[in-house]
């Protein structure tokens, strides 16, 4: 069971990933791969990732590593391997969806 803290981390990373990335994909924006994270047609980055993520400042910027993250705890893999590099490659709604997806997993347990 996730504590308090842990639950307000999820919804946040949740509600960071729905408000840059889903909603805009539901307004029509398009995004594309570049090497180094997914960017807008604009050439903007996406926010989204390890540099804006609540549970990354959490675990991975504090401890220097992933090994407490709720991605490892509850899911059993990290972020990339839960959906993020899929959404990295081909960011689009269908594998922003598949990524948010494990928000709402981790809530559930």
């Amino acid at each position: 069971m996730l504590t308090q803290k842990e639950k307000d981390l999820v919804l946040e990373a949740k509600l960071l990933w729905e408000k840059n990335a889903k909603n805009k994909f539901i307004e029509g924006h398009i995004a594309f791969f570049n090497f180094l994270k997914p960017i807008w047609e604009d050439g903007s980055y996406i926010k989204v990732g390890y540099t804006t993520c609540p549970m990354c400042r959490e675990y991975l910027k504090k401890e220097g590593n992933c090994n407490n993250c709720l991605f490892i705890k509850i899911v059993g893999k990290n972020c990339a391997d839960s959906g993020g590099r899929n959404f990295c490659r081909n960011p689009n709604l269908d594998t922003c969806n598949d990524f948010i997806k494990n928000f709402d997993y981790m809530l559930e347990v």
